[in-house]
């Protein structure tokens, strides 16, 4: 029987509200999982608090995985490398999707806890480009998207979240400021 190498190309976001930017940023992880014939994976981070991460866990999931599908999953993973942890044995290949400053600064500390902490046969990272950049997948920032919600601006809210999450605006702008003013 021959072996198959398996890939997986993977991101960890807090996504303190969901985004367009982190749509494109979805869309760069399926485009290339695609192309290479791996596994597009989305991970969120547990962060929680009422000054920049306003979403529980539970709900931000359920948010993402309504905006993105299945590739969002249910993780206990608290950073990029517990996320690693927990793709050691499955993959034989990982590739890391980020921010240009993101990817630059964790490839080599991923790599360097490769056969240490865990285990692939490679390890890269991609850029989706510079935050700075209004191309950049984060140009709409989750931070402008937390503005918008506690000045109750729905209509720059809802142009910022991704298509599949419009028809919710109202409600989701309502979880944002609520986990934000603690009403």
């Amino acid at each position: 029987m021959e072996y198959i190498m398996t890939t997986a190309v993977f991101t960890f976001a807090r996504m303190a509200p969901v985004t367009v930017g982190h749509e494109k940023l979805v869309n760069t992880i399926k485009g290339l999982a695609s192309t290479m014939d791996a596994e597009p994976l989305v991970f969120l981070s547990h962060s929680h608090d009422n000054k920049r991460n306003p979403i529980a866990y539970p709900t931000k999931l359920g948010l993402a995985q309504t905006a993105f599908g299945d590739v969002v999953k249910r993780s206990d993973a608290k950073d990029v490398f517990s996320v690693l942890r927990s793709l050691d044995g499955k993959y034989d290949n990982v590739i890391f999707v980020g921010d240009k400053a993101r990817s630059d600064e964790l490839l080599p500390i991923m790599q360097k806890y490769n056969n240490v902490e865990y285990s692939f046969q490679s390890i890269k990272a991609v850029s989706a480009g510079s935050r700075d950049s209004e191309e950049h997948v984060d140009a709409m920032r989750a931070t402008k998207m937390r503005k918008y919600a506690i000045d109750n601006d729905i209509d720059s809210f809802t142009a910022g979240l991704p298509d599949k999450l419009k028809p919710y605006s109202s409600m989701v702008a309502h979880i944002v400021r609520k986990g934000l003013t603690n009403e």
